[in-house]
């Protein structure tokens, strides 16, 4: 089933040879789209290091390589921006990755559920920071869909686990 809600568009941008601030030709306004387990997933934009260099475009170049080969939730050592479409009653699996996300509603409601089995509502421009948690999300409404916008970035595994490791639930 696909969204309702209208396919996400991104720009991005760099600056010229003359230092001009200017968007980009070579990244399409339109991030690639997949679905995963009936969610839609734009890859908006990912970076595989930290700080980024945006020496020749070297950022863009790997962008592109990591849409012909698509990462884990994380990126090891880089960062991560995607938008996820929930679709109406939705629940995912319990999910934990050794990561600091910043997610933002940006449309319907979402419910965040805890291993510990407290659970907050986020309704649109709420937040939420999930550090290393092992979590579910579930949009609360049976007839419409809910989008989050979705960071991610690599944390320190005090736990001992592996941080490149893929996430602790069925295949997220």
């Amino acid at each position: 089933m696909s969204s309702s809600l209208p396919r996400p568009r991104r720009f991005v941008t760099g600056n010229d040879s003359t230092g001009l601030s200017r968007f980009t030709m070579t990244t399409p306004e339109t991030p690639p789209q997949t679905d995963l387990r009936g969610m839609q997933v734009s890859f908006c934009f990912a970076t595989t290091q930290f700080p980024v260099s945006f020496d020749r475009d070297w950022d863009l170049r790997e962008y592109q390589r990591l849409v012909d080969d698509p990462p884990g939730i994380v990126v090891p050592n880089g960062t991560v921006f995607r938008m996820v479409d929930f679709p109406p009653g939705y629940t995912s699996p319990m999910h934990q990755t050794i990561s600091i996300n910043y997610n933002v509603v940006v449309e319907g409601q979402l419910e965040v559920v805890l291993d510990s089995g407290e659970s907050r509502i986020l309704n649109r421009g709420d937040s939420i920071v999930q550090r290393a948690i092992n979590h579910a999300w579930r949009n609360t409404s049976d007839t419409a869909w809910a989008r989050l916008a979705a960071f991610a970035a690599p944390a320190a595994d005090d736990s001992g686990r592996d941080r490149d490791a893929k996430p602790r639930e069925a295949g997220l």
